[in-house]
């Protein structure tokens, strides 16, 4: 059912192409199979999970070389902190102000009344 779809498939899958990726029927199979409580199943479970690991920690490292890992985010947060202190303090204070304005504003009301 698969074979015709399965060999360009598995090639755009690159190297952590599973048995799974060759079409649905193989996929399909596959589920079945890893769902059983046979040593086959447990096998097809750990091969998974191993893949997975290595694509795990393969994009950690795309990620951490393309932006310098945690250290780059540190700095950016600092940067970032650093050049919007002067306006989240005017918008810290503008908002003080409003609340003191309405504060006083709902006592002169209260007086009068």
């Amino acid at each position: 059912m698969d074979a015709p779809v399965a060999g360009p498939a598995m090639q755009r899958a690159g190297q952590y192409a599973s048995l799974g990726q060759m079409g649905p029927a193989t996929q399909n199979l596959l589920d079945l199979a890893a769902s059983s409580t046979s040593e086959g199943a447990a096998i097809a479970r750990a091969n998974i999970d191993e893949v997975a690991g290595e694509a795990g920690e393969q994009m950690s490292r795309l990620l951490d070389t393309s932006f310098g890992g945690p250290q780059a985010a540190r700095q950016v947060e600092d940067v970032l902190m650093e050049t919007t202190a002067p306006l989240r303090e005017r918008g810290l204070r503008q908002g003080v102000w409003q609340i003191s304005s309405t504060i006083q504003t709902r006592r002169q009301v209260s007086w009068k009344s």
